[in-house]
């Protein structure tokens, strides 16, 4: 990815741990009815100890572990010479039925469907790139992801980032803005007593979100992850307005005027509140 102008701070989690010894099992070691498992639980009681009965002295507990003498467990040379017990309790050499190598590990090891996984992440400039090309090229035929297929058998990519965010947010928005917007209703309709005013009031809404579209495209925007979160809170910023406005024309149609006159000299009134309003507000 560094090739691509715009891309920068490349980084994945697999950051380095400590030593860690790798086992790999020789052939002809399961003829002797020796498992990766066996043998790594037999390395694990010779070295580490297995605990064989704890003793109480006063408030402490004390832990008697069985395990090879300290001069036997220094060095990956002892790891070799130890003794493997077989199946049918035979004990062969650790060297005859397997290897091991000392290899660096990761601090963290990240699991999905016991699948051990990789987060790779970067940052891209969307004024000299745009991420969806990047990975187009990334993921085309013969590309450098097939490359890595080719090479890991058993590799799967799966491409994420900010579109995939959004794209979950949208399908959280279709359940809970329905929800949210019958809320605002309900507590409308019973504000007002009525079930026409409700309606009038979030009738300006739809306006607000045709606002925010075209503002996007006015300025050259895309439409992120947290434009929708602003969407979302336009939607109440509209509704304040509108209740501002309404409550205005309602007493003025009590007090005897006409509708058609008190919309206008509400909208007329209110003018300056509800843009000073909406201007503090964002």
């Amino acid at each position: 990815m560094a090739k691509f102008k715009g891309v920068s701070d490349i980084r994945d989690d697999a950051l380095p741990g400590k030593m860690e010894m790798k086992i790999r099992l020789k052939m002809g070691a399961e003829n002797l009815g020796i498992q990766l498992k066996t043998l790594a639980w037999q390395l694990r009681d010779a070295f580490y100890g297995n605990e064989s009965l704890k003793i109480q002295r006063g408030r402490d507990e004390i832990k008697v572990m069985v395990r090879y003498p300290e001069w036997q467990r220094r060095s990956l040379g002892d790891v070799e010479n130890m003794r493997v017990r077989t199946a049918t309790g035979a004990e062969v050499p650790f060297a005859e039925v397997a290897e091991v190598e000392m290899k660096r590990g990761y601090t963290t090891l990240r699991r999905v469907g016991r699948n051990n996984v990789i987060n790779v992440s970067a940052d891209v400039d969307e004024a000299t790139a745009n991420a969806e090309q990047i990975l187009k090229e990334l993921d085309r035929e013969d590309g450098f992801f097939d490359e890595l297929r080719g090479q890991f058998g058993k590799l799967e990519i799966d491409l994420r980032g900010q579109r995939h965010q959004m794209f979950e947010s949208l399908n959280a928005l279709k359940i809970w803005y329905p929800i949210a917007l019958l809320g605002i209703y309900t507590i409308l309709a019973a504000l007002f007593r009525s079930y026409i005013q409700p309606v009038i009031i979030m009738v300006a809404i739809p306006f607000g979100l045709v606002g925010a579209i075209v503002g996007h495209w006015i300025v050259g925007f895309e439409i992120t992850l947290l434009s929708l979160f602003g969407i979302v809170a336009l939607a109440g910023i509209v509704v304040n307005d509108s209740l501002v406005l309404i409550d205005l024309v309602n007493r003025r149609v009590r007090a005897g005027g006409g509708v058609y006159q008190s919309v206008e000299e509400g909208a007329r009134i209110r003018f300056r509140p509800i843009i000073l309003t909406t201007l503090t507000t964002v």
